[in-house]
């Protein structure tokens, strides 16, 4: 195999376009065609970047006389560290795109956190005389201001959630528009 030839073979074997292939390598798509139909070779520097990126020996490369196959490296863990850089950042743009729905969830939750910290406080306001009466009854000290405290806090904690899925939501639509665009 020529030098061409077996670094189509490594973009084949990859499934990668010549785009990819070129963007991986900082070189033109055009570059990469040349050196697989042989008009010219790649310099030493990415014949090492191909060798690294790709887990292969730079000799496998080069030398005419060496099989492709016979000196892929028997260490698997670059490439599969490769991928799983890969599927980290596939998965990070992904969470970015969808973010803003993470910002509705919260909205929602705060808005029925919200609500039932209001209902909550309503129906302790309403009843705080018939609850006081019904704990003597029972001899259950419990104040009722702690009640109340409680209720102001769920409401302080739906609030907070409300504005942060408000802006996680504002945030994450704008990206996602951004990269639209």
């Amino acid at each position: 195999m020529t030098i061409g030839e077996k670094i189509q073979y490594i973009r084949k074997d990859n499934k990668l376009s010549q785009e990819q292939l070129a963007e991986k390598l900082g070189v033109s798509r055009q570059a990469i065609s040349k050196w697989e139909l042989g008009d010219s070779i790649p310099d030493i520097e990415k014949i090492a970047l191909l060798s690294k990126i790709y887990n292969v020996t730079t000799d496998s490369i080069i030398l005419d006389t060496v099989d492709l196959d016979d000196h892929i490296q028997e260490i698997d863990v670059p490439v599969e560290e490769n991928k799983l850089k890969k599927s980290a950042m596939v998965a990070g743009k992904t969470a970015k795109r969808y973010i803003y729905i993470v910002g509705y969830i919260l909205i929602v939750f705060g808005i029925i956190n919200l609500v039932f910290s209001a209902i909550l406080g309503i129906v302790w306001i309403e009843f705080s005389k018939e609850l006081s009466s019904f704990l003597l009854q029972y001899s259950i000290s419990l104040k009722l201001q702690f009640l109340f405290w409680i209720f102001i806090l769920l409401a302080i904690f739906a609030v907070i959630t409300l504005v942060i899925g408000i802006i996680i939501a504002k945030k994450g639509k704008k990206n996602n528009a951004r990269e639209m665009i």
